[in-house]
C-alpha cells in the first residue's frame, strides 16, 4: 500500500570558518552590515496596499522588503538609503484576509545583513481610493533593456498610463486600456544612459470617470545592451508590407523575444537592403526575420510569424559580448511547407462532479481532472519538442502528456492532462484570475527549414458556465409517449448554445450543436427504453471555427420512453428537510439500476415529486436524492453528506408512495481539520448522532491518505452505534473492514461472531506514518456483528454511506 511520503526535513547548515593560517596573509572578511529597522508600520498593525515602509539602515546601503502569506512570497520592492541612514518605499500588494509577515533586509557591498520581521494583518478597508490597480510584471529588483512590459489588473475598461522614470527624469511612457475584466498589458519603451545596474521605477495609474488612482511604483534595475546591426533582404516582397527582425533568447525561442526591429517596405525596391539594429544584453540568441503575409489560417498581418504564410529567413544563431560584433546579414527565403498546423485551444471550463481544485503538492484538495479551471490544449506529432505556451502575465510554461487528473505523487503543481502518452498535451490552472485573460502563444517549428509558427489563442474573459443546464421537457417524471420527443430547457446566460448528446438503446448520432432552447432528434427512440441526454452548454460554437472561450460538462438528465403507458410505473413521494438541510435543489433518482434509471429536481420550497421508472418483476426498485449543494447536479463530494434513499421498492405494479428523510451531517469532534496529531494512534471522536435512522444500524468510520479514488484503499472500521470514538489499534467492539475483504477475496471463511478468518488474513495498519491523512464517520443501515453485517457492508460500502460527515484532513508529524 502507498502511503503518503515524509514531509521533507529541511537541514540548516551553520557555517564555520577553518583554520585559517597567517593572519598578514589572510584577506580581512568584510564588515558586517547592521539590520535595518523598520518605523513604519508597527508591528501588529492593521494595513491595506498600497503599504508604506519606512526606517534607518546605513547610508548607500539598499534595503530589500518582501511581504509573505502562507509561506508565499505576495510582494517584494526595495529602497536606496539615503546619506541621512533614512530609507522610504511603497509596496503594491495583493493578500487575503488575516496575518501575513513584512521582513526588511540591508544589502551593502554583495553582503546582507540579518532580517527584521513584522507581523502585520491585512485589512482591505483599509485601502485608498483606485488600490485595485496591480501590476504582475514586472517585479521589483527585475534587469530591463529599453523595454518594460507591464502587465496587471484594474478597473474595468480604465485608462492606463505607465512611465518609467530614471531618478527625477521620465526616460519613456505608453497608454492604453484595461479590458473588461480589468487585465492590461503595455509595452513602454525607454531611452537611458545609465549603467548597468541604475534603479529605475515604473509607475502606473489609472483613470476612470470618477478618480485618478494613485500610482503603483515596482524598482527595476537598468541592464547594460550591446547593439547588433546588419542588413536584412526581402527578394520577392510586395512594397508595402511589413518585415520584421527579432532576436530570440535560445530557451525561449519562439515564445518571447528580446528584441525587435520593424520595417514598412512602401519606399524601397524589392532587392533593397534593410538596416537594422538591436540592443541587446549579452547573451545567446537566435537572429530572424520574417515578412509578416497574415495569419496562420489567412487573413490581416497579425505582427506573428505563420508557417505556411509568412516568408522567413533561415535562422541565424549569435552570441553578444560586451563588445559590438560584425555586422550579420538575413535574407527572407520563401514560406516553410503549408503545415497540418496541431489545434492549440485555452478556454476556462468547469468539468468536474467536485468543485474541488485537484490536489496540490502536499495532496490537499479532491477533484479529479475538473473543477473550475483554465485548461490549455494542444495536439503535437510524437518526434515534436514538448511543447511550451507564452501565458499573457509573461510566465512560460510546459504542457503534459502524462495522464494527471489528481494524482498527486506525479502531479505535483497543476497537471490536468486526461491520458499519458496520446500526443495531446494540456495543463489547467485552478480557478484562475482575471489577469489570466489575454493572449496565449505557441511556437510551431517547421524542423527543415528551421522556420517557426507562433499560434495565438485570444481568451477575452475569465469566465464560469453553469452545468446545471435542466430539461424542461421531456423530464423523468412521466414516460415519454413521443418516440421522437421535442427536447426543450431553459437558455443559460453568457451560453451561445448548447451540444446535446443524447445515449441509450439504438444509434441516436454524435454531439449536435443547438443555438437555441429545442431540438427534436432525427429518428425515433427505442419503446422500453431509458434514455440520458446531456446539455454541455459554450459560448461558441468549435466547428464552424469560433473561438470557445469558455464551456461546461453538462449534468444528466434521464427519462423512460414508453408509448402505451404499459411498461412504466410511476412512483409518488415526498422529500421531508430537517432544520440543517441546505436551500438548494433536490436531485431525485429512481429505477431498478445504476443505468435504467429517471431524473427529476425538486425545487427548495417543494417537497412532492413524481419519477417514472421501468416495470421489473422483482423488488428492485430504488429512489436515491440528494440535496443538490455544488450545483453539480452529481451525488459525489459534499453531496453524499446530504442524501436520502429508500431500496427494494416493489415496481412490478401500480405506483408505489415513497418518503424520504434528510438529516444533518455527522458532526466531527477531533481531530479537526488542519489539526496536527503527535501520536501515530490516534483517536478519532464524533458527536452521538441524534436523528439516526431506524434500527438496525452502524457506524462507519475511515482514515487514509488524500490521494482520492485513484491512490490506496482507506482504512475502514465498523462500530456499533453506542460508539462516538475509535482509537486506532483497538481490536474490541470493531469491525476490520479490509480484513474482512481480503478474507472473502482470498475465498477465506469469515467468523462474525469473533470477526476472525481461516486462513488468518492481514489487518489495516495499526499506526500512521508521518504526513497528510483524512478521515470522516457516517452511517450505514447494518447490524453490528450480525451475520448479515459482511453482506449488508459489501453492499452498502459500493454505495457510500447513507449519511456521513465532510471528510477532515490532518497531520502526522
Amino acid at each position: 500500500m502507498r502511503i503518503a511520503p515524509s514531509p521533507i526535513l529541511r537541514m540548516l547548515a551553520a557555517a564555520a570558518c577553518a583554520a585559517c593560517g597567517d593572519s598578514e596573509s589572510t584577506p580581512s572578511a568584510p564588515a558586517p552590515v547592521a539590520t535595518p529597522t523598520v518605523s513604519t508600520p508597527a508591528a501588529g498593525s492593521a494595513v491595506a496596499s498600497p503599504l508604506t515602509v519606512e526606517g534607518a539602515a546605513a547610508p548607500g546601503s539598499r534595503v530589500a522588503i518582501a511581504l509573505t502569506q502562507n509561506g508565499a512570497e505576495i510582494a517584494s520592492a526595495s529602497a536606496i538609503v539615503d546619506d541621512g541612514g533614512a530609507w522610504r518605499t511603497t509596496v503594491w500588494f495583493a493578500a487575503a484576509d488575516g496575518a501575513f509577515t513584512l521582513s526588511a533586509v540591508a544589502v551593502d557591498d554583495g553582503q546582507r545583513s540579518p532580517s527584521v520581521e513584522r507581523a502585520l494583518s491585512f485589512d482591505a478597508s483599509l485601502a485608498p481610493p483606485g488600490s485595485g490597480l496591480l501590476i504582475s510584471r514586472p517585479v521589483a529588483g527585475d534587469t530591463v533593456f529599453g523595454t518594460v512590459d507591464v502587465r496587471g489588473t484594474a478597473t474595468s475598461e480604465a485608462a492606463i498610463s505607465a512611465i518609467v522614470r530614471q531618478g527625477d527624469m521620465t526616460v519613456g511612457g505608453a497608454a492604453g486600456f484595461a479590458s473588461s475584466t480589468g487585465a492590461f498589458s503595455l509595452r513602454v519603451e525607454y531611452e537611458s544612459d545609465a549603467l548597468s545596474g541604475a534603479a529605475l521605477t515604473v509607475e502606473v495609474t489609472q483613470h476612470t470617470e470618477d478618480e485618478l488612482s494613485e500610482p503603483v511604483l515596482v524598482n527595476v534595475e537598468h541592464g547594460q545592451t550591446t547593439a547588433v546591426t546588419g542588413t536584412v533582404r526581402d527578394p520577392t516582397g510586395a512594397l508595402g508590407t511589413q518585415v520584421y527582425v527579432r532576436a530570440y533568447p535560445v530557451d525561449e525561442d519562439g515564445l518571447r523575444f528580446a528584441a525587435e526591429a520593424m520595417f514598412t517596405t512602401a519606399d524601397l525596391t524589392p532587392f533593397g537592403d534593410l538596416d537594422f539594429h538591436l540592443d541587446l544584453p549579452a547573451g545567446d540568441y537566435v537572429l530572424r526575420a520574417f515578412r509578416d503575409g497574415g495569419g496562420p489560417w489567412g487573413g490581416a498581418p497579425d505582427a506573428e510569424p505563420s508557417l505556411g504564410i509568412d516568408a522567413q529567413s533561415p535562422p541565424l544563431a549569435v552570441t553578444v559580448t560586451d563588445s559590438p560584433g560584425a555586422p550579420v546579414a538575413l535574407v527572407i527565403d520563401a514560406p516553410a511547407p503549408n503545415p497540418v498546423l496541431p489545434f492549440f485551444d485555452v478556454l476556462t471550463r468547469h468539468e468536474s462532479a467536485e468543485p474541488h481544485p485537484p490536489p496540490d503538492a502536499d495532496g490537499n484538495g479532491m477533484g479529479l481532472c475538473g473543477g473550475y479551471y483554465l485548461r490549455i490544449e494542444t495536439h503535437m506529432a510524437s518526434d515534436s519538442p514538448v511543447p511550451r505556451v507564452r501565458l499573457p502575465d509573461g510566465r512560460i510554461v510546459q504542457l503534459l502528456d502524462d495522464g494527471g487528473c489528481g494524482q498527486a505523487g506525479d502531479n505535483t503543481d497543476q497537471s490536468y492532462d486526461h491520458q499519458a502518452n496520446d500526443d495531446a498535451y494540456s495543463l489547467g490552472i485552478a480557478n484562475p484570475a482575471a489577469s489570466l485573460a489575454g493572449d496565449f502563444a505557441l511556437a510551431v517549428h517547421d524542423a527543415d527549414s528551421g522556420h517557426i509558427g507562433v499560434l495565438v489563442d485570444h481568451l477575452e474573459r475569465i469566465q464560469q458556465l453553469s452545468r446545471r443546464v435542466i430539461l424542461t421537457a421531456p423530464t423523468g417524471a412521466h414516460a415519454v409517449r413521443d418516440r421522437r420527443p421535442t427536447l426543450s430547457w431553459v437558455p443559460h446566460a453568457d451560453a451561445a448554445g448548447y451540444w446535446i448528446n443524447i445515449w441509450g438503446p439504438g444509434s441516436v448520432g454524435g454531439a449536435v450543436w443547438v443555438a437555441g432552447t429545442t431540438y427534436t432528434p432525427p429518428q425515433d427512440l427505442e419503446n422500453g427504453a431509458v434514455y440520458e441526454v446531456r446539455l454541455d452548454a459554450a459560448d461558441a460554437e468549435r466547428s464552424q471555427g469560433e473561438d470557445v472561450d469558455a464551456e461546461a460538462f453538462g449534468i444528466a438528465n434521464r427519462f423512460v420512453v414508453d408509448e402505451t403507458g404499459a411498461l412504466s410505473v410511476e412512483i409518488q413521494g415526498q422529500v421531508i428537510r430537517d432544520p440543517t438541510t441546505p436551500e438548494a435543489d433536490i436531485g431525485v433518482e429512481a429505477g431498478v439500476d445504476q443505468v435504467s434509471m429517471s431524473t427529476v429536481w425538486v425545487a427548495p420550497q417543494e417537497t412532492a415529486f413524481t419519477v417514472t421508472v421501468l416495470k421489473d418483476a422483482g423488488s428492485n426498485g430504488f429512489v436515491d436524492a440528494f440535496v443538490d449543494i455544488t450545483g453539480s447536479g452529481e451525488q459525489d463530494g459534499p453531496n453524499r453528506t446530504h442524501t436520502a434513499k429508500m431500496d427494494g421498492i416493489d415496481v412490478s405494479g401500480p405506483a408505489p408512495d415513497v418518503q424520504l428523510s434528510f438529516r444533518p451531517a455527522v458532526d466531527i469532534v477531533a481531530p479537526l481539520e488542519g489539526a496536527v496529531v503527535n501520536d501515530t494512534q490516534p483517536t478519532f471522536i464524533w458527536a452521538p448522532y441524534a436523528s439516526p435512522p431506524p434500527s438496525p444500524w452502524s457506524w462507519i468510520v475511515y482514515v487514509s491518505p488524500p490521494d482520492g479514488p485513484e491512490g490506496p484503499p482507506p482504512n475502514i472500521y465498523g462500530l456499533p452505534p453506542t460508539r462516538t470514538r475509535f482509537t486506532l489499534g483497538e481490536s474490541t467492539e470493531v469491525a476490520d473492514v479490509g480484513q474482512l475483504a481480503h478474507c472473502l477475496l482470498g475465498s477465506g471463511t469469515f467468523d462474525f461472531s469473533r470477526w476472525t478468518c481461516d486462513p488468518v488474513a492481514p489487518t489495516s495498519v495499526t499506526r500512521l506514518m508521518s504526513g497528510s491523512w483524512r478521515w470522516g464517520v457516517g452511517i450505514l443501515p447494518c447490524e453490528f456483528g450480525s451475520a448479515s453485517y459482511g453482506p449488508c457492508l459489501s453492499e452498502f460500502m459500493s454505495n457510500g454511506p447513507v449519511i456521513s460527515s465532510v471528510d477532515v484532513s490532518f497531520v502526522v508529524p
